[in-house]
């Protein structure tokens, strides 16, 4: 079995010299659920930023699927999907309206933009609530349109950044269980968490 991902050396430094990621090394075997643990501000969110290609390293090496981070980063992009730590999200628009915008963009026609929608939104819990504004969401039904967003492809590596931030108990063990399905299907997980339970639990 190959490797999803491949990282060699990764060093980032920002503006004033701050060194976000200082040599790192890492495997990432394909299938498996690998857990990316470390405490707030160790550098997770800079390390999955490099990995899509949103931010350059200063030095070292990232492939991922096979593609270089750097200069292949559409290609990686095409077959990742993520779970970004925050929202991106148009609140005066509704939960629905929303993902089926974000499956236009990955170039989906309507009809299927609007079918992978529900079915995703169908999976995280929030079919009753697809079409009401995400302005009108709690933080923890924001949070389960972020995982939503992120089952809109099927893709081949799924990057979670603190994806259960703001869930209750009860969708937190439904994440779990959509994890482990994932993972049954040959899908790669990466899961940046500081809370070693979410990783250690999956």
């Amino acid at each position: 079995m190959g490797h999803a991902i491949e990282v060699e050396k990764l060093v980032k430094v920002y503006p004033g010299g701050i060194r976000a990621l200082d040599g790192v090394d890492l495997r990432v075997t394909e299938g498996v659920v690998f857990g990316l643990f470390g405490h707030n501000g160790a550098g997770k969110t800079t390390l999955l930023s490099i990995l899509i290609g949103l931010i350059t390293p200063t030095s070292g090496t990232a492939r991922v699927l096979g593609f270089d981070a750097v200069r292949e980063s559409v290609e990686i992009r095409r077959r990742t999907s993520v779970v970004p730590e925050g929202f991106g999200f148009y609140e005066d628009m509704t939960g629905l309206a929303n993902l089926v915008y974000l499956a236009r963009l990955e170039g989906m026609d309507k009809s299927e933009a609007e079918r992978r929608a529900m079915e995703a939104l169908e999976t995280v819990g929030l079919s009753h609530a697809a079409c009401m504004k995400v302005g009108e969401y709690s933080r923890g039904m924001k949070q389960r349109l972020c995982i939503a967003q992120a089952l809109l492809k099927d893709a081949d590596l799924y990057l979670m950044d603190e994806p259960t931030a703001g869930l209750d108990p009860e969708g937190t063990a439904e994440f779990r269980k959509l994890v482990r399905d994932m993972a049954s299907e040959g899908k790669t997980v990466v899961i940046s968490t500081h809370l070693l339970r979410e990783v250690g639990e999956v």
